[in-house]
């Protein structure tokens, strides 16, 4: 997979920590990762992480008779908040 990104798709966290401090990458309100800078794999990286944080987050919801949308707005909100300011 060839990228713009430092990256290994085997570290997804490690990969979208150091994209979103280079700044391809950012947090919104909600909960989800959204392109920042257009560079090669940054679209796919997104989609990737967005995937699974999805399923995770229908988890939570049904664990905790809620819907999505609430889930979302709460992860974003606790992403936005522990994102350093510029990222």
């Amino acid at each position: 997979w060839p990228c713009a990104l430092p990256c290994s798709l085997a570290m997804p966290t490690r990969l979208t920590a150091n994209a979103k401090a280079q700044g391809y990458v950012g947090e919104q309100a909600n909960g989800y990762l959204g392109v920042v800078k257009n560079a090669s794999g940054a679209q796919t990286l997104v989609n990737d992480i967005n995937s699974r944080r999805k399923a995770h987050y229908e988890k939570i919801a049904q664990r905790n008779k809620t819907s999505l949308q609430v889930v979302e707005t709460m992860a974003g909100k606790k992403a936005i908040d522990k994102t350093p300011r510029g990222q």
